[in-house]
């Protein structure tokens, strides 16, 4: 019976998430030949094309949709935009390798999940009587999204810099991104002191059970 306050907390939670899916997210599409050359050896350097365009489904993975609706006592929708998904996905992926070949099945899944998310938010916003306008944290969402794109060129230049050395440069650009990505978010005041002195307690407590 409180709409609004389940909003607040709703969209105060996609924020934070936000904070790390959307930067891991650019860094990882910036370093996604080195990432697989490191992980899976030169061998499998044609993947990184289809990583890069699932990576496009992190920054729908911010919150779960259909717990909402779950929350909200509307499991019918949960399971029809499943089905929808299911099928869009089947004829998405056929049409895809017709289409784009290589890319066709993760350019169809990404552009589907995209589909399915809307359609879960527009459900959403009808329980909680508000627009889609509302029903997402857009301006929050938004600006950690600037900010995470604001650093990527700084991954590129290092990822570039150490062309001749996969793990340099998935290692280096990391350092380097977070540290752009974490500059840019404080001064902004994307990143606030709360989070910071969040993580700070989390890496002190990680400190303490490696140590223990």
């Amino acid at each position: 019976g409180q709409p609004r306050e389940l909003l607040r907390v709703w969209h105060a939670s996609i924020v934070k998430v936000a904070l790390v899916m959307l930067p891991v997210c650019v860094l990882l599409f910036v370093a996604a030949d080195a990432y697989v050359t490191v992980l899976f050896t030169a061998d499998y350097l044609r993947a990184a094309g289809p990583m890069r365009v699932y990576l496009l489904l992190l920054p729908l993975r911010v919150t779960a949709y259909g717990v909402v609706l779950q929350a909200l006592g509307d499991t019918r929708t949960v399971l029809e935009v499943s089905l929808i998904g299911l099928l869009l996905n089947a004829a998405g992926s056929a049409g895809g390798i017709a289409w784009l070949g290589f890319l066709g099945p993760s350019v169809a899944t990404v552009a589907v999940q995209f589909v399915l998310v809307g359609l879960l938010l527009r459900r959403i916003g009808q329980h909680l009587r508000v627009g889609l306008d509302e029903v997402f944290p857009w301006g929050g969402y938004a600006r950690v999204a600037a900010v995470s794109l604001a650093a990527a060129p700084v991954a590129y230049v290092v990822v570039r810099a150490c062309a001749g050395s996969a793990g340099a440069a998935l290692g280096l650009s990391t350092l380097a991104y977070l540290a752009a990505y974490g500059a840019l978010g404080s001064l902004t005041g994307v990143i606030t002191r709360e989070d910071r002195r969040w993580l700070l307690a989390k890496l002190r407590l990680r400190r303490g059970e490696v140590a223990t």
